[in-house]
């Protein structure tokens, strides 16, 4: 049984043209699976999900999904951070687009019970269960009302050892990780080991917009980060740069007795012939070396943090978190940001951060478990108010 997996697709409104996939439709036309990552839901549903005040909200319509009906893609993983940017209708818009053209689904539900539910594929006498997860933000499914499948690693780690001993092979495919950020930090990496010592085959992750390290851990692939896969929507804006527009495609074959084999196609979304080119000659050889270095970086955690800390968390990008952090004015954090003097708005930032009479109960709320358990019933019961 062979897989190809592929990560976000974020179109917008414009039609991508036909032949967008390039150099990557041959391989989707050698494997018996085809799965990519609906980043947004398909509906023309305009009322937004109310719990949502913070962040993009964005949907599309069914026009923009035709290179993926024409491409034959047969798989959609939904479990992400916008599945439910348009609320339930939005949702039940986007399951019955993918059940009317017979592509499968996994990862989001109409219940949290339906979001849980394995993807089964059978053939050749191979079974195979895929799982998937996505971080919590405003998408995951509750008790009140549907949505993406939440990570938890408790509950998770109980699916995939149901679905190992039932169907012998477990895909998990996890939507989370720092934006932008190349490397997965230590917590996801003692996660994800973790899973593949619950009876995970392979694993692999999207979300970050860039191509981050992978590894074999005890036998298990884990691919930490896929890129972006089609980013027609900022190709010529926030995504413009080369590094987010590479991204990499998981080749995976299951055999019997459980053996599996892996492979990773790096591919760039050329901008002017607007399709994906698969990289090559110098190009693949600068691509390997970089991902040389990232991968060396998970053989030691605590240093893994610590170039994620010095290297990636720049001033803009951990002013964003000490913004929200201390309910600073983020108007003045943009207007600052655009006429390039955020190096003088940031100390005062910084200094609101520090630990005071004002800041340290916030810091334990965020630090202690059990606080967070309160602050998630909180959640729960009086902001998301929203219901099926």
């Amino acid at each position: 049984m062979r897989l190809i997996i592929c990560g976000d697709y974020i179109v917008g409104d414009n039609v991508p043209p036909r032949g967008i996939f390039g150099d990557l439709q041959p391989y989707l036309d050698q494997v018996d699976y085809s799965f990519y990552n609906q980043e947004h839901p398909i509906t023309s549903q305009s009322k937004i999900y109310p719990t949502k005040a913070f962040g993009p909200t964005g949907a599309c319509q069914e026009n923009v999904l035709a290179p993926i009906l024409l491409s034959g893609f047969t798989c959609a993983t939904l479990a992400n951070n916008h599945i439910f940017n348009r609320g339930m209708e939005g949702l039940a818009d986007t399951l019955s687009f993918f059940q009317r053209n017979e592509i499968k689904t996994v990862g989001a539900g109409r219940s949290l019970s339906e979001a849980k539910e394995p993807l089964i594929l059978k053939k050749y006498g191979i079974q195979l269960a895929i799982l998937n997860f996505a971080e919590t933000e405003f998408n995951i499914a509750t008790y009140t009302h549907g949505g993406a499948n939440p990570l938890d690693i408790i509950e998770n780690s109980r699916q995939i050892k149901l679905c190992k001993e039932k169907y012998g092979n477990v895909l998990v495919v996890i939507h989370g990780g720092v934006e932008y950020c190349s490397l997965p930090t230590s917590r996801m990496v003692n996660q994800y080991r973790y899973y593949a010592e619950c009876g995970a085959s392979a694993i692999v992750c999207h979300h970050s917009h860039v191509v981050s390290a992978f590894e074999e851990y005890n036998g298990v692939p884990i691919f930490y980060g896929l890129g972006n896969f089609i980013p027609y929507k900022y190709s010529s804006s926030m995504f413009s740069h080369e590094d987010f527009r590479t991204s990499i495609s998981v080749e995976l074959s299951f055999e019997n007795k459980g053996i599996i084999k892996y492979d990773y196609i790096p591919f760039l979304f050329d901008t002017k012939q607007n399709k994906l080119i698969e990289l090559k000659d110098e190009k693949l050889k600068k691509f390997r070396s970089k991902q040389m270095q990232l991968n060396f970086a998970l053989k030691d955690l605590e240093n893994l943090d610590r170039i994620i800390y010095t290297h990636f968390l720049t001033e803009s990008k951990s002013m964003y978190y000490k913004l929200l952090f201390t309910r600073s004015n983020y108007w003045f954090y943009k207007l600052f940001r655009k006429v390039g003097l955020l190096k003088l708005y940031y100390p005062y930032i910084k200094r609101r951060m520090r630990l005071n009479k004002e800041t340290s109960g916030q810091w334990n709320i965020h630090r202690c478990e059990s606080h967070r358990d309160i602050l998630a019933l909180i959640f729960n019961n009086e902001i998301d108010v929203y219901k099926n």
